[in-house]
Formats: C-alpha cells, sequence, structure tokens
C-alpha cells in the first residue's frame, strides 16, 4: 500500500477568493510545483479532495470546473488524482441536491482514493484549511495539518469541539517541510 497527502483545494492549492467561478479567478498559490514535486520525492501519492459545492448551486459550470482542474494539473505536473464534491443538500440543481458521504467533512472521497489507489490511510496526511477538512482525515485515520488562511487565520481560532490538527502553517510549502521532516523522523 502506498501513502498519500490529501489536499484541499480553495486556500491551499489556489488563492481563497469564496466561490471560483471563473478560469481567471482560479489563481495557483505561489510555490505550488516545487511543494507537489517535494511530496513525489519522498514517494507521496498527491490526491486532490475537495467540496466544489458552487455546481450544485449553480453557481459554476461543471466544464468550467473541468477547465481549472486541467489547468491545475498541467501548471503543476504534480496531481497524481482529484476527487470532487459538487453535491450540498441546498444545492439548487435538485441533480446535486444530497447530504453526501463524500463531501467533507465526510471522508468518503478520502475513502474512494483509498480504495482506487491503494492507499494506506493511516501513513497519510490531509492538508487544508478548514475544519472540515481535519475532521475528514482524522476520521479515517491521517495525520492532518491545517494552512491558516481566511477560513481559519490561526489556532487560537481553532474549535474546541473539533480535534486539533498536528501543526498548523502558513502554507502548502511549510506543510510539506513538516511532513517531510516527520518523514525523516526529526521533531518539528
Amino acid at each position: 500500500m502506498k501513502r498519500a497527502v490529501f489536499l484541499d483545494r480553495d486556500g491551499v492549492l489556489n488563492e481563497e477568493r469564496g466561490f471560483v467561478t471563473t478560469v481567471e479567478d482560479f489563481v495557483l498559490r505561489p510555490g505550488l510545483p516545487e511543494a507537489l514535486a517535494e511530496l513525489a520525492r519522498h514517494d507521496f501519492v498527491r490526491v486532490v479532495v475537495t467540496n466544489q459545492s458552487g455546481v450544485g448551486r449553480g453557481l459554476i459550470p461543471m466544464a468550467t470546473l473541468e477547465v481549472m482542474h486541467l489547468r491545475l494539473r498541467a501548471e503543476t505536473r504534480g496531481i497524481d488524482a482529484l476527487y470532487f464534491c459538487p453535491h450540498h443538500p441546498e444545492a439548487t440543481l435538485t441533480s446535486f441536491r444530497t447530504t453526501c458521504t463524500c463531501r467533507k467533512p465526510g471522508s468518503g472521497m478520502l475513502l474512494r482514493a483509498a480504495r482506487d489507489l491503494d492507499l494506506d490511510l493511516e501513513q497519510s496526511w490531509i492538508v487544508g484549511d478548514a475544519p472540515r477538512d481535519i475532521i475528514a482525515g482524522a476520521r479515517v485515520g491521517c495525520r492532518t495539518i491545517c494552512v491558516t488562511g481566511p477560513k481559519m487565520p490561526d489556532e487560537q481560532h481553532w474549535p474546541a469541539d473539533v480535534t486539533r490538527p498536528l501543526a498548523f502553517v502558513d502554507d502548502l510549502g511549510a506543510a510539506v517541510a513538516h511532513i517531510v521532516a516527520c518523514d525523516c523522523g526529526r521533531t518539528v
């Protein structure tokens, strides 16, 4: 079995801008290709797991989302797999109106990736920028890191009733440095 780093999209891989509805608003964060390459050097499968309820809410066409994801893959050359959830219990498009297990904090996308890619979840990590990402990863035994930003400005704002991530960092590069340090047996 392989190990992975699961990556939330908005706020971790690209700039957080609320609902990103156009390709022009899809701006990748600095240092992304280098961070993903470092994970590959340490034999981590790089898997994006992202809630995209903007599709179900009618804010972004599926074709536009696909263009964004093709661009993400092309510009980074560092994504091994990408899973997204377009569902929301209050979606305006009825075909996406559901309460599902794939929408984080559900762990459905991680479990599906584990089956599809033969991943060992207990040897894997999740890097997200919101409690829902950390909850999804912790439920299946992943180690967790929170990237601070608009959704989670600092660790003092972490909800008391949610398991704290192992680290709070400024960006994906710092998250990768933490993961690599743990992988090499160093304390961080």
